[in-house]
């Protein structure tokens, strides 16, 4: 398995565009740390150690079972990886709940007041500058639902009420930027009443994610 993902990951390199060379080298040496990790069986031991049912469960013992299991983590890891220089010394979460003014972004949906959404996967903030980055991560966007699309409308909303206009609020994923933007076009036809302008990030500019600029205090 990982000399197959060392062998893709060098095929993909020509594709590159020289500027992006360092950071694509810096992202094939994750990605390959990751497969390496993920299938060698003293990971799976240390999963079997710490929770012997969860491991039976999901059948962990297999390498190719824990690579389906964790390569959403590894996606979202990749990703903050790419985000987190921006915001060194400033507010930088993963798997956090987003609260503006001590008020807390979630929405509902379903029946009943249990079912709601209010995790962001990658969330960084420069007080300073009022400045923002919002991600929801999917490997597959067909998993991108309409309750997380709710979430990031609703937090566009919400920094608008608060004259916040220059953040990054987004939806990445490992499929093409094509792909994802008519899932996005399905749910909103679906439900008339949502819209929102959240930017679409597929895998043909995940390269661009580094060179995005905080804007300047006016």
């Amino acid at each position: 398995i990982c000399f197959n993902v060392e062998k893709t990951l060098k095929l993909f390199q020509y594709r590159v565009e020289e500027d992006d060379i360092e950071e694509y080298a810096k992202f094939s040496k994750l990605v390959y740390n990751f497969y390496y990790t993920v299938v060698d069986d003293d990971f799976g031991r240390e999963i079997e150690k710490n929770n012997v049912d969860f491991y039976i469960q999901n059948k962990l013992r297999f390498a190719d079972k824990r690579l389906h299991l964790y390569r959403g983590r590894l996606f979202e890891v990749l990703i903050s990886s790419l985000v987190k220089p921006r915001f060194v010394n400033e507010y930088f979460e993963t798997g956090c709940k987003i609260f503006i003014n001590n008020s807390h972004v979630f929405v509902r949906y379903g029946e009943g007041m249990a079912s709601h959404k209010e995790t962001f996967d990658i969330a960084g903030w420069i007080e300073n500058s009022e400045y923002g980055e919002f991600y929801e991560c999917k490997i597959n966007p067909e998993r991108f639902t309409e309750a997380n699309y709710r979430l990031l409308e609703e937090l566009e909303k919400r920094l608008l009420e608060c004259n916040i206009s220059n953040c990054i609020i987004a939806f990445v994923s490992a499929d093409s930027t094509n792909k994802i933007l008519q899932i996005k076009r399905d749910i909103e036809e679906k439900n008339k009443n949502i819209s929102s302008e959240f930017r679409i990030i597929g895998r043909d500019s995940i390269s661009e994610i580094p060179r995005y600029e905080i804007p300047e205090i006016a």
